[in-house]
């Protein structure tokens, strides 16, 4: 029996850091970002999916959440995923330094990275610090939160494309592509 196809279009590289302030050096925050940094690549390689969505790290007020994806090659070319994903989490720390969010996407659009800051999301979305939400009854919290930030940053990243002098044409996300 044929397995499931996980592949997915590579997205454009590119980075954006998010508006969930700065951690600093040596603390807590950046301890479990690091933590996630170390493991989230051989999970990657080790799932049918070349992915690792929805991972966490440590306790509130320093709980870090991060996704990390590879992606099917137009040219076939099949780079080490975890390899990759170690990579967008170096320039992460490069591009974004100290920064409680980030989406990083290298090597040609191979693979991306992305995390953000738990709580400090919850209090941009109007999440109660119980973490009540209104959602549809049979959406996870994480599915929630997870489409939150994925719009939130396919719309930062529009707009760091559509602002830079050196843009020559506006960059879309795969749905706004796809209409």
């Amino acid at each position: 029996a044929a397995g499931i196809d996980f592949r997915r279009e590579a997205p454009p590289p590119g980075h954006t850091c998010g508006a969930q302030g700065t951690y600093a050096p040596g603390s807590a925050y950046e301890a479990n970002l690091r933590r996630l940094g170390a493991t989230l690549p051989s999970q990657a390689n080790a799932s049918s999916c070349k992915c690792s969505p929805g991972n966490n790290a440590g306790e509130r007020p320093d709980r870090v959440i991060a996704s990390a994806y590879c992606y099917w090659l137009p040219d076939g070319s099949s780079p080490d995923c975890g390899a990759c994903i170690t990579r967008a989490f170096r320039e992460a720390e490069r591009l974004c330094p100290y920064h409680r969010q980030a989406m990083v996407v290298v090597d040609g659009g191979a693979c991306s990275v992305c995390f953000h800051d738990e709580q400090r999301m919850e209090e941009g979305m109007g999440v109660g610090l119980t973490g009540q939400f209104a959602l549809e009854p049979n959406a996870s919290y994480l599915e929630f939160l997870c489409l939150k930030l994925r719009s939130l940053l396919e719309k930062q990243l529009l707009e760091s494309h559509n602002n830079s002098e050196h843009s020559t044409q506006v960059w879309k996300s795969p749905q706004q592509a796809a209409t």
